[in-house]
Formats: C-alpha cells, sequence, structure tokens
C-alpha cells in the first residue's frame, strides 16, 4: 500500500514571503484555483519497508511526457525530471514545496489536456519555477515558466470559445523607481498585475491588449475603485499603475490610459506620471514568463 504523508511545517518568514497587495487579494473574476503547491509533503514510500529511508519516486505522465518526483538527499528538499519519450528534457531542485504533479482536463480547450507543477527555490521573496506539458489537437508542448513569487496558478474561461487560460502576475514594478531621482516602492508596496497565459499556434504565449477587454476592463475599475481607500501615497500609487496596465491590457489606446493614471496618481508621484507610463507599456510589452529556449513544440 502507497500513501503520501503530509507534515505540518511552519514556515520563517524567510523561506515563503508574503506576496504583494495584489496578489493576496480575493481570487480574480472567473479564476479557479487549479493548483496551490503541497508544503512539506513527502514522496510515497512503501509501507511493508522498515528502512529508514525508502522513498519512491513519484512519477506522472501525459502522452508521451513523464514528470518524476523524488525524494532528495536532505529533508524537504525535492528532485524534478521531466522527459519526453526517455529523453530528459528538464532537471531541477525544489526546496520545502513538493513539486507534485496536476493535471488539467481540457484545459487550454476541450479535448486537450495539461499537466502542471511548481518548484519552490527557497530564500527569502524568490523563487517558484513551473513546468508545463501540454497535449492538445495533435501536438505536444512543454514551458518552462519563470514565476517569480507567485505561489498559486489559477484558470479562467475565455468567453463564449469555452478555451481555457491560466492566470499569472507581472512582477515588473517589483521594487520599482520611477527613475534615478523618482519616487519608489518597497517591494510590500509593488504593484503585481495579473496577465493570461493562452494557448495558440505556438503553444502557450501571454495573450495581448485587447484580446481579453472584458477581463481587464474590470480589473481595472475595481482597481481604480481601490485608490479611495488607500492608506497612503504609495499604496495609491502601486494601484493608479495597476488600473493603467489593465486599461493598456483592455484595449483602450496609449492616450486614453495615460489621461486615465495621471487621474489616479497621488500628487507626491505626479511628476513622475510620463516615466511611470513609458514603463506599464514597457511591461505589457515584455511580459513573458517562458524561461528562455525552455518552449518546445513538437509534433505528437
Amino acid at each position: 500500500m502507497w500513501y503520501v504523508t503530509i507534515l505540518l511545517l511552519v514556515f520563517a518568514s524567510c523561506f515563503i514571503p508574503n506576496l504583494s497587495r495584489a496578489f493576496a487579494g480575493d481570487p480574480l473574476p472567473g479564476g479557479d484555483r487549479v493548483f496551490q503547491p503541497v508544503m512539506g509533503a513527502s514522496v510515497a514510500t512503501d509501507e511493508s519497508d522498515t528502512s529508514p529511508k525508502s522513498p519512491r519516486p513519484m512519477r506522472y505522465r501525459l502522452g508521451e511526457f513523464e514528470l518524476t518526483v523524488s525524494q532528495g538527499g536532505e529533508e524537504d528538499q525535492y528532485e524534478v525530471n521531466l522527459a519526453r519519450s526517455g529523453k530528459i528534457l528538464y532537471r531541477g531542485e525544489s526546496s520545502y514545496v513538493n513539486p507534485e504533479g496536476i493535471t488539467m482536463k481540457d484545459v487550454p480547450s476541450k479535448g486537450c489536456e495539461s499537466l502542471l507543477s511548481l518548484a519552490f527555490s527557497g530564500g527569502a521573496h524568490c523563487c517558484f519555477t513551473g513546468i508545463l506539458c501540454t497535449v492538445c489537437g495533435g501536438r505536444s508542448t512543454w514551458t518552462l515558466l519563470d514565476l517569480m513569487h507567485q505561489e498559486e496558478v489559477d484558470t479562467v474561461e475565455l468567453g463564449e470559445s469555452g478555451d481555457t487560460a491560466l492566470q499569472l502576475l507581472d512582477f515588473a514594478f517589483a521594487y520599482y523607481s520611477a527613475g534615478v531621482t523618482g519616487p519608489s516602492f518597497s517591494f510590500a508596496s509593488s504593484p503585481s498585475m495579473y496577465r493570461l497565459y493562452v494557448y495558440g499556434q505556438k503553444g502557450w504565449e501571454p495573450d495581448r491588449p485587447g484580446s481579453n477587454g472584458a477581463y481587464y476592463e474590470k480589473l481595472m475599475k475595481r482597481k481604480a475603485a481601490e485608490i479611495r481607500a488607500a492608506q497612503d501615497d504609495d499604496e495609491a500609487a502601486s494601484l493608479a499603475i495597476e488600473a493603467t496596465y489593465y486599461s493598456v491590457m483592455a484595449g483602450n489606446g496609449d492616450e486614453v490610459s495615460e489621461r486615465l493614471l495621471g487621474s489616479l496618481l497621488p500628487v507626491s508621484w505626479q511628476r513622475a506620471e510620463h516615466t511611470v507610463f513609458r514603463d506599464i507599456l514597457k511591461a505589457v510589452r515584455e511580459f513573458d514568463p517562458a524561461a528562455k529556449g525552455a518552449h518546445s513544440l513538437m509534433p505528437q
């Protein structure tokens, strides 16, 4: 008989950081939690084996992909291997978080399947890596995701198409400073924006401005409304940046979005408006969590 023992651990703040306000908030419209990593869970062991160490790797299969999670050499350390048809695609490690594989049916669309695993590097403020495999429409893709501080992944249904996107976070403004002498954020006050990760002709990729307008329009209005309850200028500025980012993603255009930013920024941030807006456009344009060289598209 095989079993998985869940060990209850108390984490010091230096291991799993308190994330920014946007991440800690309520789930987004349409979001369904599909993955939350298991903290300190052991791999399966053979109950009949009484030896001190008898860990057995856990294997998760999707098409020709096989994800293997093994107990590492130290407590709360895990080794992760991803292979396709026996050929190793990725080797990695995870600290404190068991990178168990979660299979998602009908993701990204009906009849497709995806496998997701999250590994944690350990240390303050960093970092989660996502291993994402998908079998869809006769194609097999795998993507290594640099999720930075994101420790959970949700799915969002995309309107009438019935397709499903992954809901990721853009941390481009972590520790942001508006120029050398401009205002800046601490990590705790930094904006972090939701961004949809969609499946297209090239596999998984970030969505583009205007492609999911209703989703981002709702977020824009929510963040703009929250400014009234902001406790200080940094919180107000953070919310203003998030609202403007969502305005750009909703397809409202640069002129409209920059006017929105100017109307929402507190006085202490007004002189940095143009710099901030330029950096918002840069963040929208450059967001891509796929690690360089880790995205592979192959015929099944």
